[in-house]
């Protein structure tokens, strides 16, 4: 089974008004050049581009704005395309769970402290135990320093 591809691609305005997608261009090192476009088989400087993924989600396709940093853009592409791998084998993706499900899932910061020192005192020794609630506190008193 192939794996899913997020394909790049980069959007300009061209003299005519229209804003229509190109491919992005490549430096021989398979590095992006930032903001070119390849328009009629050239490569064309667009600081005004913004660039795109397009894939498939089920059977619908998809163009999902990435912005203009092209690093930022390869960077989502290979992440998406990670995500599109996981769903395709089944996994569960946090994108694919609703809101109101995950809010269902959370505990109190309280308790998860509570349950963590427990754990901590069980396995470790007692100074560690001390030296962790001490970290604690200050983590949950942000401002007691200041």
């Amino acid at each position: 089974m192939a794996s899913p591809v997020a394909r790049l691609y980069i959007r300009v305005r061209l003299d005519d008004g229209s804003r229509p997608c190109f491919d992005p261009v490549f430096s021989g090192n398979r590095k992006l050049k930032a903001l070119y476009a390849k328009i009629d088989g050239k490569p064309v400087h667009r600081p005004e581009g913004v660039y795109y993924l397009r894939y498939l989600q089920g059977k619908k396709r998809v163009f999902e704005r990435v912005g203009s940093n092209a690093q930022d853009a390869l960077t989502a592409q290979v992440r998406r395309e990670r995500s599109l791998g996981a769903r395709s084998v089944g996994l569960v993706i946090a994108d694919d769970i609703p809101p109101a499900s995950l809010d269902k899932q959370r505990r109190p910061l309280a308790d998860c402290i509570v349950k963590y020192l427990t754990e901590i005192k069980a396995h470790k020794s007692a100074e560690t135990h001390s030296a962790y609630i001490e970290t604690l506190v200050l983590f949950l008193l942000p401002g007691v320093l200041k």
